[in-house]
């Protein structure tokens, strides 16, 4: 996360724990309402990395991989 600037280091922060509403989060991290309201920070390629990045490591840490969740729909539909 080296590469992000400070706001957007808030912006990951309050998107992890906000449920992944991003226009909350860019609001909390202090991004301008003209950019929370075209969702900016989703066009910037390093910050969609790092979110990604979250994404899949909240993944892997409550065990949620593909095949688990293949699995699961399986036994759901049998």
């Amino acid at each position: 996360m080296s590469e992000l600037t400070a706001k957007q280091v808030k912006f990951l922060e309050a998107y992890s724990t906000n449920g992944g509403r991003v226009q909350d989060a860019m609001r909390k991290a202090g991004y301008a309402e003209t950019c929370v309201a075209q969702c900016t920070a989703l066009k910037n390629p390093k910050l969609m990395a790092a979110m990604n990045e979250h994404k899949k490591s909240a993944a892997e840490r409550v065990g949620l991989t593909a095949e688990f969740l293949l699995g699961e729909l399986e036994s759901i539909a049998s």
